[in-house]
């Protein structure tokens, strides 16, 4: 399949960026559900597919050359070591899995943490990111609210403070609540409030506001005053025609009690995870990655509502003027036809985003771009009933979801 018509910007974007202002630095990031799942939906064919993902993304990077991948669903050690060590040559930084106890922490670097329920997770959040550049400090939220089978693993969100050329980027990698049902929704939406409570929890008041150098040969952050205080505003979503969005229908969300309207609480008490205070500055670009399990066209109202300014407060870097490619879409995906048995092609949606953070510095480069490229060869899985293997098939496409890739930048100060 070809790719889509996008593709050759990204391509050529590192050679084109090396012309940007001198006081700019340009970070190009990847976001990519690999749905490593290892479970007893075997159809999923994890044991076949893991070599091909990692041999994909090589051959993306050897193309794009981005500087940063947010991976989502990595759920067990073989996987995420094999990874690890196949992009060491290309990422040598990267975080711990997102994990919420011992018993799933693939690399033993998370302490244990656990949601108010004190449910017991049997799998990671599968949330990682790697770097080309240093990552500085890493954290990590484990959510408070999940449905159905994914309140045992340890869905949340992992935060980066990633240096290039002496400029910090925060990259978030998140992933939310999967299905489309209104509690899932109102789920998605509790988990957004609580994302942006923990990441304005980090930030000193604005009129506070230091900048902030990396003694680099050291790895130590060294504060500097500054009575310059700074906040880049953008639209909350450019190029959207949000005309009756905002209607008594729309979600509205609580940071204060982690809520949404018209939903109460199944618990009275949630135990709310901070930052340590001022890890954040406006001056710095603050970018979230995932899977947010929100499509673009049929939930707008909910998108609306995690990027307005009572939740995330950003930007979608997204163009919607320009061609937009599903990122997952059963018609173009020969994968995500077959394990979701979807013979019809129903699914054509957009669930991975990136934003950029309205709080602080920082402009989108190159909007989020679908990067459909097929796998170099075949790759043969075998499709089961119950357990019993019967039918092999041919797909070219190693997950269900294909990566995307934005381009934001900053000002150095």
């Amino acid at each position: 399949m070809a790719d889509n018509i996008e593709y050759s910007s990204l391509k050529s974007s590192s050679e084109s960026l090396l012309g940007s202002h001198n006081n700019e630095v340009t970070l190009k990031i990847m976001q990519y559900n690999v749905q490593m799942l290892k479970c007893h939906m075997f159809n999923v064919n994890w044991w076949k597919r893991g070599t091909h993902v990692i041999d994909h993304v090589i051959t993306l990077q050897k193309e794009l050359e981005v500087d940063v991948i947010v991976f989502n669903e990595i759920f067990f050690k073989r996987f995420y070591h094999d990874l690890k060590a196949s992009l060491a040559t290309y990422f040598p930084y990267s975080t711990p899995v997102v994990s919420g106890n011992l018993h799933t922490n693939v690399d033993m670097a998370w302490k244990p943490a656990r949601g108010i329920t004190g449910r017991f997770h049997f799998a990671t959040g599968g949330i990682v990111i790697f770097s080309k550049y240093p990552i500085m400090e890493t954290y990590q939220l484990i959510f408070n609210y999940a449905n159905g089978i994914e309140k045992f693993s340890s869905k949340g969100a992992v935060l980066a403070k990633i240096i290039k050329n002496g400029q910090c980027f925060n990259v978030v990698g998140t992933h939310f609540q999967s299905g489309s049902s209104e509690k899932d929704h109102m789920c998605r939406m509790k988990q957004g409030a609580e994302l942006a409570q923990w990441i304005r929890s980090g930030f000193v008041a604005f009129n506070d506001s230091s900048n902030v150098s990396y003694d680099m040969p050291k790895g130590k952050i060294v504060q500097t005053d500054s009575t310059s205080t700074y906040a880049h505003k953008m639209a909350p979503i450019e190029h959207m025609d949000t005309t009756d969005m905002y209607n008594s229908n729309a979600p509205s969300v609580s940071i204060d009690n982690i809520s949404c309207s018209s939903v109460k609480a199944r618990h009275k008490v949630v135990r709310i995870q901070k930052l340590p205070r001022g890890v954040l500055s406006v001056t710095d670009p603050l970018i979230y990655a995932g899977d947010f399990n929100i499509r673009f066209e049929q939930d707008q109202k909910w998108l609306l509502a995690l990027l307005d300014a009572d939740c995330l407060n950003s930007s979608l870097a997204l163009n919607t003027k320009s061609h937009m490619v599903p990122n997952y879409d059963s018609s173009s995906n020969d994968y995500c036809r077959f394990v979701n048995n979807d013979t019809d092609m129903q699914y054509k949606d957009t669930l991975d985003y990136f934003f950029l953070s309205n709080d602080c510095a920082g402009n989108i480069k190159v909007p989020q771009q679908t990067i459909t490229k097929e796998f170099c060869g075949d790759i043969n899985l075998t499709k089961f009933i119950l357990v019993i293997p019967v039918k092999h098939i041919v797909v070219h496409h190693p997950s269900d979801h294909f990566p995307i890739v934005a381009v934001f930048s900053s000002k150095k100060y």
